[in-house]
């Protein structure tokens, strides 16, 4: 798999400030404790945290050249990434050229 510098930056930030966001929303829901303005933004930071670690993956299916459904395992977090991590990269040739295959046996 080889990403351009676009692919890199991208997946890059969308996994930190996602998983900031994630952090930072699950913090505030923890401190707010009840169902106030400082809880809802919690939710807000959290929800938000999801979808951009999401479009972080995005840039990972891209490179692997996965089909693009794939990038909705985004929205399970790390547990998501490992499994895009897992899926075998679809850019890299899987058969044989016709230069590669062995002469014909007379």
């Amino acid at each position: 798999m080889k990403m351009t510098p676009e692919q890199k930056t991208g997946f890059a930030q969308g996994l930190a400030f996602g998983l900031f966001f994630q952090v930072l929303g699950d913090f505030m829901k923890d401190v707010a404790r009840k169902p106030e303005l400082p809880y809802y933004g919690g939710q807000i930071a959290e929800i938000m945290g999801y979808v951009i670690f999401a479009w972080g993956c995005t840039h990972l299916v891209a490179a692997k050249r996965l089909p693009k459904w794939t990038s909705l395992l985004g929205f399970l977090s790390v547990i998501g990434l490992a499994i895009l991590l897992v899926l075998p990269d679809r850019s890299a040739k899987t058969g044989t050229s016709a230069t590669d295959a062995p002469a014909p046996a007379n």
